[in-house]
């Protein structure tokens, strides 16, 4: 019996033990004042599994939200899910020191995961390598940060107007009216469906969702399924990605294997074509998205290839998604919950409307001073994206006092610099005239204290972060979009001019707003959606 009582005692102690000890190894290493140290890894109760159950029972997002808000003083730190670790920065220096060095702190092991667990390629590594050679030997891109898709703006405004007729088009098709009001009762799925069907058309040609009409349906369970997803996380947790998974790769392969087969068949032009200068082709899309995803061949067995192919479609689809859709539905939102800022919006879009051509001048528009610093506070307050990086160097230095060891995998929240008021009074205080919890569409708008040299936030030689908050977020919001950030802008900024000038948008209850949006610091990264469903009107705009 007493052997007994031992066992089960110890098996009660041991944990808190455990928990006491690396409390107190914790403290004692973040409080120390040596220079070239590692982060210290945050109090656990059970050796090997560390923080592996919290991140099960809260969910990742949760969890590093829960981490942040009592240990985030103390930050860098170190969280553990049995073998995989995480080290958390909230310093922006740190921050633009990793973000300054994609060759020591690199982002093809998020990407090969990605394309192995959730994208579902044949051979991630190979695809990732291949792809980014391709990328970088037809655009000459010198830095990590301009792959894939460096689009020059003679086909990006190009590729736009191609989005910009196929949203209009779908709007216009709808059946609003000129004179009497149509009620739309959830905003966010009808944008989600017009922009996922409007991007699909206009990406990938009009011959894919003819071929696979069920792929909107496939897709949006799928994106259900992997919204928690973290680099390191394991494949079981995304399971529920694999059966709708299996189903667009199916239907994407047979798109691929028939285009190519009738592309082949007739001699019509092709994204390869050196002749043919076209930016959009009905069986092939986009071009330039055309080549790039074409350039996949990881194996001497073309199906393997056709499979990989998919897995590349797939991923510009979700990112596109990812992008485009939480952030244009945030911008619509607020624009309409401000009158102000609902007049202001519609004479920015009509002063970049052609009244000859009718064409929209979107690289202007996202040049409008309001324009800017919407999508700035929609990604500061709207979106919560964790970027992760992968250190290659042995005691890579993040400042005098602490440096990363190999192999050392670095996390980024947004989200967290976003709420971080200390380092906003500290960095950027005039942006702050109104709480960070608080959507203030001018934000960006407050003249600077000095003025700009760069383009993002940079460091200057006392170890401090300097210059614009703003783009410090945009950066961290954008640096991962695929196909490319500034595409994803453009798009963004397509649609709000297709609604405003093309249609009247109102709310019909300013009120449910206020309770649809949701909590802030409750997740530290992943798509923001409102609570509950937002109710609008809309009618086709008298010209």
């Amino acid at each position: 019996m007493a052997p007994t009582l031992i066992i089960v005692a110890s098996i009660i102690i041991f944990p808190f033990l455990t928990y006491y000890a690396t409390s107190s190894l914790f403290f004692r290493r973040a409080n120390n004042n040596s220079t070239g140290k590692a982060p210290p890894t945050i109090p656990y109760f059970i050796p090997g599994l560390f923080h592996a159950v919290s991140f099960t029972q809260s969910g990742a997002r949760k969890y590093f939200a829960e981490l942040i808000k009592e240990y985030g003083t103390f930050a860098p730190f170190k969280v553990k899910a049995g073998p995989r670790s995480y080290v958390v920065l909230r310093d922006p220096t740190h921050i633009i020191r990793v973000l300054d060095a994609p060759e020591h702190l690199t982002a093809n092991t998020v990407k090969v995961e990605m394309f192995d667990k959730l994208f579902g390629s044949p051979r991630a590594a190979e695809h990732l390598h291949q792809t980014e050679a391709s990328d970088r030997n037809d655009h000459e891109v010198s830095t990590p940060e301009q792959l894939p898709f460096h689009i020059p703006d003679t086909t990006l405004a190009s590729a736009t107007e191609v989005y910009i007729s196929k949203l209009s088009a779908s709007m216009h098709d709808k059946m609003f009216q000129f004179d009497s009001w149509t009620r739309i009762e959830d905003l966010w799925s009808f944008l989600q469906l017009v922009l996922l069907r409007c991007t699909l058309d206009a990406f990938f040609g009009s011959a894919l969702l003819k071929k696979y009409p069920k792929m909107i349906r496939d897709y949006l369970d799928f994106n259900a399924a992997t919204e928690d997803f973290v680099h390191g996380m394991p494949r079981i947790m995304v399971s529920g990605a694999t059966k709708p998974r299996d189903r667009l790769h199916q239907g994407m392969r047979s798109w691929l294997t028939a285009t190519r087969a009738e592309i082949d068949e007739t001699g019509e032009h092709n994204a390869d074509s050196v002749e043919d200068d076209s930016v959009w082709d009905e069986k092939t899309g986009l071009r330039f998205i055309c080549k790039h995803y074409n350039a996949c061949k990881v194996d001497k067995v073309e199906e393997v290839n056709i499979r990989a192919r998919a897995a590349e479609v797939l991923g510009i689809i979700h990112s596109t998604n990812t992008g485009l859709v939480s952030s244009t539905f945030w911008m619509t939102i607020e624009i309409m919950r401000k009158s102000h800022l609902t007049r202001d919006m519609i004479a920015s879009v009509v002063r970049h409307l052609s009244p000859i051509t009718h064409k929209y001048d979107v690289l202007g528009l996202a040049q409008e001073p309001l324009a800017k610093s919407l999508q700035t506070e929609v990604r500061r307050l709207r979106t919560g994206t964790c970027v992760v990086r992968t250190n290659k160097t042995d005691g890579f230095p993040l400042d005098k006092q602490w440096s990363l060891p190999n192999g050392a995998t670095v996390a980024i929240f947004s989200y967290d610099i976003s709420l971080n008021t200390d380092v906003w009074k500290k960095i950027q205080p005039q942006a702050l005239k109104k709480p960070l919890e608080e959507f203030w569409a001018e934000r960006f708008m407050v003249p600077e204290q000095k003025s700009r040299s760069k383009k993002h936030v940079g460091v200057d030689t006392s170890g401090s972060a300097t210059q614009d908050l703003g783009d410090l977020v945009t950066r961290l919001v954008a640096c991962d979009q695929y196909p490319g950030s500034r595409f994803i802008s453009a798009l963004q900024m397509a649609t709000l001019a297709v609604l405003f000038a093309e249609f009247e948008v109102q709310l019909c209850d300013t009120e449910q707003v206020d309770a649809a949006l949701p909590p802030i610091r409750e997740s530290a990264y992943g798509t923001v959606k409102p609570l509950e469903k937002i109710a609008v009107r809309i009618r086709k705009r008298k010209t």
